[in-house]
């Protein structure tokens, strides 16, 4: 398969995910539609650092001081 058809396939797969999100989304009543609106700029973020590379600290992030122990 070219790069071409590759990018093709993707493409094409894309736009049917979308389609059928969109044909769910059309199914929600107006209160959780205006839900899933407002969750839209976290959504993003989610889908922005998940394309980062992945985040390894060098030491270990610090545990609450309350209520938790190790």
């Amino acid at each position: 398969m070219s790069v071409r058809a590759g990018a093709k396939v993707v493409e094409s797969r894309r736009k049917e995910r979308i389609g059928r999100l969109a044909a769910l989304a059309e199914q929600l009543d107006p209160h959780h539609r205006q839900a899933l609106a407002a969750s839209l700029p976290a959504l993003l973020e989610m889908a922005r650092l998940a394309a980062q590379p992945p985040n390894r600290p060098t030491t270990p992030l610090p545990l609450p001081s309350k209520g938790i122990t190790p």
